[in-house]
């Protein structure tokens, strides 16, 4: 980021790509990156919102599919 941070962090690519990994990096740089003023920033800081919110939504019905169906029938 240059001094003034009116750019995001380059490169742009790398940080879409962790926040879709690591969802809660995602959300963070989101909220940081859309509390500034600058048109760049919000843009940036939407995608990296949307790519954490997709892959933790991803992730939970991915492991409700798992797991989902074998709760309950477990009998002893």
């Amino acid at each position: 980021m240059n001094e003034r941070g009116d750019k995001p962090p380059g490169p742009e690519w790398l940080f879409y790509i962790l926040s879709f990994f690591i969802p809660i990096l995602g959300i963070i740089l989101g909220i940081i990156y859309m509390s500034k003023p600058e048109r760049a920033c919000k843009s940036f800081g939407q995608v990296c919102l949307a790519l954490g919110i997709v892959n933790a939504v991803l992730s939970c019905c991915g492991c409700s599919c798992a797991f989902g169906p074998g709760i309950g029938t477990v009998s002893f």
